[in-house]
């Protein structure tokens, strides 16, 4: 079975959108004009950014997340510890990837792949409360919002607490995974997918020359404008 990657794992609520190869780096005199098109595949495509949505405290790169064949999920590590896994599975097995990260260092184990049936008996119920006022909040996504939409509801006012637009989200339904409270500040923590794979309809030089990451971020209800 082919194993979701990780590719790297930020320390810390990383604000560059971009990340360029040190290949890129001193280019100079005629080489610059043959580092330009690769450079500009990267700068001014807006599908190779890193997302950064509001409230991010951590955001990790994965490998490409193609639709159908690949199905990832995001929960609340087993045995209360500060941690959220990723789960990763291909269409057609039973067995997943499992990829624990720590919260909030960012450190990354993988742990051996389990059975579909291992990997949801110890999960925790994934519970929200976002902004900590003691009552579970809702996450919405689906037809009745704007396209690629999610948003989190007050359970206890209705008000929306937090909105997030991915437009390069085409066909993953579940985008979003409440961790519970991973850190015991009384505030919420919330996991979204950005999946992405290489664009095969047209040729997209940015994907042919550096392939495609796709990302997990990490939203603190703390970090949150209220």
């Amino acid at each position: 079975m082919q194993h979701l990657s990780v590719i790297h794992v930020p320390v810390t609520f990383l604000r560059k959108r971009l990340g360029l190869p040190l290949s890129l780096v001193g280019c100079s005199g005629v080489g610059f004009v043959l580092c330009s098109v690769p450079l500009a595949a990267v700068v001014l495509d807006p599908y190779r950014w890193r997302p950064s949505p509001d409230g991010m405290f951590l955001r990790v790169a994965i490998g490409e997340v193609p639709f159908p064949e690949r199905h990832i999920a995001l929960g609340p590590a087993p045995g209360g510890r500060a941690a959220f896994r990723i789960y990763s599975r291909l269409s057609g097995e039973q067995s997943r990837t499992v990829i624990e990260v720590d919260y909030p260092s960012g450190e990354v184990r993988e742990i051996a792949p389990l059975d579909a049936g291992d990997t949801e008996a110890d999960l925790p119920e994934p519970r929200l409360d976002l902004d900590g006022d003691g009552v579970l909040d809702h996450v919405r996504i689906g037809p009745e919002l704007f396209e690629k939409t999610l948003e989190v509801v007050s359970g206890a006012s209705g008000a929306v607490l937090f909105r997030d637009r991915d437009r390069f989200e085409h066909a993953h339904k579940e985008r979003g995974f409440p961790l519970g409270d991973l850190d015991g500040d009384g505030y919420g923590e919330l996991g979204l997918l950005h999946p992405r794979e290489k664009r095969t309809y047209d040729f997209e030089p940015g994907d042919a020359l550096f392939g495609v990451h796709s990302w997990v971020t990490v939203i603190s209800g703390a970090r949150l404008e209220r």
